[in-house]
């Protein structure tokens, strides 16, 4: 795909991209540069992107979260990809109290891992979520109402995302996907719900 395919016109005619230009990928949940997941990520991308994940694994989400918030300043990303446990890098890096370097930017989150811990900071960011059918998706769809411009794709499969990430169409499948994600960054935001917390919320359990 050529860069004029690239862009597209928004609500009011003017050209915006339908691709980013720079792509942070969290290494935590996701698997390594070898790995079909990101090896997917490049093949979709290639001349349209710089695609950027760390080599190695930081086993302290503490010194994994750190990693990635200079990343943000270094690298500057139009898209923060992320899958299973990066859900909690994403939720970190997306936290209002970082300010200025707070990420407010586009994600695609694959798989979330506990996806209510976006809750917090993720009301008004622009997030594509992906989960598998058998994987708790209920669970995220009953978040979208609370979520101004997040949306949710289901897809065939399991919490690896093999189906959805590897074999014939996976790069046409990602391209789409990533397509879909940067435009809700255009998309007029939704009136959101807040859920009512219940009562008996806290309460120590009955004992009869």
């Amino acid at each position: 795909m050529d860069s004029a395919a690239a862009a597209e016109g928004d609500a009011h005619g003017r050209k915006v991209r339908s691709l980013p230009g720079r792509v942070l990928v969290v290494r935590r949940g996701f698997g390594g540069r070898d790995k079909f997941r990101y090896q997917s990520l490049v093949a979709a991308l290639a001349g349209e992107a710089e695609v950027h994940m760390e080599p190695e694994y930081h086993e302290d989400p503490a010194e994994d979260i750190a990693l990635h918030k200079a990343l943000l300043r270094e690298f500057q990303p139009d898209l923060l990809v992320a899958m299973s446990s990066g859900a909690t890098v994403v939720s970190a890096l997306t936290d209002p109290e970082l300010g200025l370097e707070r990420y407010s930017g586009a994600v695609w989150m694959i798989s979330a891992i506990k996806p209510n811990r976006l809750l917090r900071h993720a009301v008004h960011l622009p997030i594509l979520f992906s989960h598998a059918y058998e994987d708790g998706l209920p669970i995220v769809e009953q978040m979208l109402p609370e979520l101004s411009r997040a949306v949710l794709v289901g897809f065939d499969g399991d919490h690896g995302a093999a189906a959805l990430l590897d074999g014939p169409g996976a790069a046409a499948r990602v391209l789409d996907l990533v397509q879909q994600t940067m435009a809700l960054c255009h998309a007029a935001p939704r009136a959101v719900q807040v859920a009512t917390p219940s009562l008996f919320v806290g309460l120590p359990p009955r004992v009869d």
